[in-house]
């Protein structure tokens, strides 16, 4: 078996401190390496050598080059003695620390577990020549866990108890009903009035007036149709009107407008009857009872007098509202009422007075 002689390897100098990790700073040069001592004593057999790795390139200054990746080891052998260990060599000068880093912003923090840590990356081959290896660079950092499912939702708890309704208010008792009042009575009808002139009238053809005719007053010119009735018997003038729609049918009245060329202070009567025809009534057929009234002269001459109503007179027929109606007026100067002896009274018109409904 042969032996080589093998240089002992100086120790390293003191490693520089490590700067603050983030991004690395520049490595700091490597200090100079101490004098190698003088070799040991003899290396004792070596044993069994399993598969060894690539060999790097073997400097000419004496230093192994980088160690290629050690294959498996096989069986050490025994350990020969160890040769004396060279003198130390002065350390070299520690690199200046890389800056540090700026630190990044504080990442909002995920509602999620934690994910699993990174696996660390492989440490850097150590050098064999009293060397430390580069530090290998930082293993990848894991991967951000999933962010975990939302926790159930928790249970609702239980409704409330519902309030106890209120009592119902007990409802008013409803006031009694006022009696009605008696119903007042009946007022008198509306009257309704149509004027019937003498303009309008003629002498029955029997016991006649005379005919219509028209007066002019001396000074001022006043033209009237006047109806002469002498002192004399009854006689008569006539006149036909339609009564009006609101007439009720029942009775009506009459007023005599007249006047006397004398300054007589006596009275004349005048009396009013008629009939009410309806459609298809024969024409020839009885008046109803007539009613009178007395007016008296005013002393002056043609001043217009006008008497007071007549009694309620009935027509005869069958009367109603829109008939027409055929009157008859009169005077008779052998009635006691009539005192107006010998003296014309002149008749200028008649307000027929009706109740309508």
């Amino acid at each position: 078996m042969s032996f080589e002689r093998s240089s002992v390897v100086g120790v390293d100098g003191a490693t520089g401190v490590t700067g603050a990790t983030g991004p690395a700073g520049v490595t700091g040069s490597t200090g100079v390496t101490g004098a190698t001592g003088p070799g040991g004593g003899d290396t004792g057999p070596t044993g069994a050598t399993g598969a060894i790795g690539a060999t790097g390139v073997d400097g000419s200054d004496g230093l192994d080059g980088a160690t290629g990746v050690t294959g498996a080891t096989g069986p050490e052998g025994a350990t020969g003695p160890e040769g004396a260990t060279g003198a130390t060599g002065a350390d070299g000068a520690t690199g200046a620390t890389g800056a540090t880093g700026t630190e990044g912003a504080t990442g909002a923090t995920g509602a999620g577990t934690t994910g699993v840590t990174g696996v660390t990356g492989s440490t850097g081959a150590d050098g064999t020549d009293g060397f430390d290896g580069a530090t290998g660079a930082p293993g990848p950092t894991g991967a951000t866990g999933a962010t975990g499912p939302e926790g159930a939702t928790g249970a609702t708890g239980p409704q409330g108890t519902t309030g106890v309704t209120g009592v119902t208010g007990v409802t008013g008792v409803t006031g009694v009903t006022g009696v009605t009042g008696t119903t007042g009575a009946t007022g008198a009808k509306p009257a309704g009035q149509l004027f019937v002139s003498a303009a309008g009238m003629w002498p029955t053809v029997t016991a006649g007036a005379a005919a219509p005719v028209k007066v002019e007053s001396t000074t001022n010119k006043q033209n009237l149709f006047m109806v002469d009735f002498a002192d004399t018997t009854q006689i008569n003038a006539e006149a036909t009107v339609v009564m009006p729609s609101d007439w009720d049918g029942g009775t009506i009245t009459a007023i005599f407008y007249w006047l006397i060329n004398s300054t007589s202070t006596n009275s004349a009567l005048w009396g009013c009857r008629g009939r009410s025809y309806g459609d298809a009534e024969l024409v020839d057929q009885a008046y109803g009872t007539p009613q009178t009234v007395t007016d008296a002269g005013s002393g002056t001459a043609n001043q217009v007098l006008k008497s007071a109503a007549t009694a309620a007179i009935t027509l005869s027929g069958t009367p109603a509202a829109g008939e027409l109606v055929q009157l008859q007026f009169y005077r008779d100067g052998t009635q006691g009422g009539d005192t107006l002896t010998a003296v014309t009274a002149r008749l200028l018109g008649v307000m027929i007075t009706y109740a309508r409904t």
